[in-house]
């Protein structure tokens, strides 16, 4: 037989020699289903477990991420698009590591265990099935976030290794897999109680929109049949990619759907939502606040640990209700690296991007040349510094514009930010008045407050990525 049917996950794409699946990661090699692009890795990093984001699984504790690049689906919207449809899976950025070696820096970082995010696992299914099954036998704990288009064959082998995952919903009807290139939601629905029932902890994540609030809450009562403690992660939309800016529903339209979706489950959070207390555990049964988080965004968490500490059997200090939560709370919460962990990546990609679609360059080798910069011998954490500051974001344009062959529009550019800066230096310059006199807390100040602000304001950054938050140099950081 010269041809064969892929079993990894259930688009089932007829594989023949040199031809891959929809994929275009698997191929049909000497009778077997062999990976393209072997032992390559877009991201491997420590991140804190709500980055994932996982909220009921040893919260606080540190993880190793693994991302590659692809995904079987194809999906509107998609927040990991840049790694899905266009980072290429032989770039020059991705490194190159066997699953020993994954498994070795998992220990080495002193991580409780691996785990899988950004694009799916089912990408990437053998090498992460290794990784999986080495890790295991290093007692290490391992996890995924995925569409959950297994094939049973595929998550039979994967099962006996994998200790929590978290589905990404695309909806709850045939139609919003249709969306996304899949023909049903049938496989889902199988997945989730084979999962269910072998004992995995599960949590499951789904996009709100304006339009699908009535479609959600049905899948809020298909997981309350399961378990009412399954956590159900809300992502209120936002318009990446091309999608459409009227799908975006308000906080108040968000918060109430939370409310609404908790008559079936006891657990349901409010991401990409800064400032909304949805993200907080409470105890079900007499309403106690007992696991704070803030938002870490897109689509991430932070755990506040209180000066007290958490309670370590994870029962409600106000009540004795046990919460299903799985392993003690860490003790501190591990802080990423600059634009690692989870999403903030995606949003470096995109800052440099839209850097190049001001100065008229939409070429996607260009861009993508670009992005592998960044990628490599520490151009992650130079871009977060210097976006920190206006002159060094200014100069940081000027030279992605030179290596972009558009030195020209590329100082058109600079020459208007500058101006613009300079308009905003000259309004902190006056000594008997802040900046923006006409807004409600401007006041006549003494010219040595003025000179204070002269000084903080070239020290007043751009939004963090990394954060999600603003701070001044003089000051605390402020939502």
């Amino acid at each position: 037989m010269n041809h064969h049917h892929c079993t990894i996950c259930e688009l089932r794409c007829r594989l023949v020699p040199g031809q891959p699946g929809a994929c275009g990661l698997y191929e049909w090699q000497n009778g077997n289903i062999v990976e393209r692009y072997p032992d390559r890795f877009l991201v491997i990093c420590p991140i804190s477990i709500e980055t994932m984001p996982m909220l009921h699984f040893r919260p606080g504790s540190k993880f190793l991420q693994i991302t590659t690049t692809g995904c079987n689906f194809n999906c509107p919207g998609c927040i990991s698009t840049t790694l899905v449809k266009a980072m290429s899976p032989d770039s020059k950025a991705l490194h190159r590591r066997t699953a020993d070696e994954v498994v070795a820096e998992a220990i080495r970082s002193d991580c409780e265990g691996i785990v899988f995010l950004m694009n799916d696992p089912l990408a990437a299914f053998p090498r992460f099935l290794r990784i999986a099954e080495l890790a295991h036998h290093q007692g290490l704990e391992v996890g995924c976030s995925s569409n959950a288009y297994f094939t049973p064959e595929s998550l039979s082998q994967l099962l006996p290794f994998l200790d929590f995952i978290n589905i990404g919903m695309k909806g709850f009807t045939d139609a919003a897999y249709k969306a996304c290139g899949a023909p049903s939601l049938r496989p889902v629905l199988r997945n989730l109680a084979a999962l269910h029932g072998a004992g995995v902890h599960i949590e499951m994540s789904c996009i709100l929109t304006r339009h699908n609030a009535a479609e959600l809450l049905e899948l809020a009562r298909h997981m309350g049949r399961l378990s009412r403690c399954m956590p159900l992660q809300v992502m209120r939309f936002l318009p990446f990619e091309n999608a459409g800016i009227d799908l975006e529903p308000s906080i108040r339209e968000a918060e109430d759907f939370c409310l609404t979706a908790r008559q079936s489950l006891d657990y349901v959070y409010l991401f990409n939502t800064p400032g909304s207390d949805s993200l907080h555990t409470r105890c079900p049964h007499c309403g106690h606040v007992i696991l704070r988080r803030e938002f870490y965004g897109p689509m991430g968490a932070k755990l506040k640990t209180p000066k007290q500490g958490l309670p370590v059997d994870n029962s409600c200090p106000a009540c004795p209700h046990l919460l299903p939560i799985v392993g003690p709370p860490a003790a501190a919460t591990y802080q990423e690296g600059d634009f690692e962990g989870g999403y903030p990546l995606t949003r470096a990609m995109e800052i440099v991007e839209a850097m190049l679609i001001a100065m008229g360059v939409t070429r996607r080798d260009v861009v993508v040349a670009a992005w592998e910069e960044i990628l490599q011998d520490g151009g992650l954490k130079r871009l977060h510094q210097s976006i920190q500051r206006p002159r060094d974001y200014i100069a940081t344009l000027r030279d992605f514009g030179r290596k972009a062959g558009v030195p020209e529009r590329a100082e058109t550019l600079a020459a208007y930010l500058e101006k613009q800066l300079a308009r905003v230096a000259d309004a902190w310059h006056r000594p008997n008045a802040a900046p923006g006199s006409t807004t409600p807390w401007a006041s006549p100040v003494s010219t040595s407050t003025a000179a204070a602000w002269r000084i903080s304001w070239w020290n007043w950054p751009a939004a963090s990525a990394s954060t999600g938050r603003w701070h001044r140099a003089d000051g605390p950081a402020t939502t």
